[in-house]
């Protein structure tokens, strides 16, 4: 599992033992951010940057990480994370938001 996919896991695990209260804490370093968008096509790297921003900080900041990591998963075919057929991705049933 991704280093990314690995943190969103614990984040969902911790925040539904916290009765799905939303954390305030980070959920993606910056760091984690740019491996994400590292093997992204420079043709389409200015059209994941806003969802970057997003997952950096925000109040969709959850849902803007995972999104970012799904579309990391499917090589920046946005329209691939909806037909998504890996149902053992402990994020797969978030990944539409």
């Amino acid at each position: 599992m991704s280093e990314p996919a690995q943190y969103l896991l614990e984040e969902k695990i911790s925040g539904e033992a916290a009765g799905g209260a939303a954390r305030t804490s980070e959920l993606m370093s910056e760091r984690t951010v740019d491996l994400l968008l590292k093997h992204c096509p420079e043709s389409q790297r200015g059209r994941w940057i806003g969802l970057a921003q997003r997952a950096l900080a925000g109040p969709r900041q959850r849902q803007a990480a995972i999104r970012l990591h799904c579309v990391q998963c499917t090589s920046y075919q946005a329209g691939e994370v909806a037909r998504c057929e890996l149902t053992h991705c402990p994020l797969w049933d978030l990944r539409k938001g």
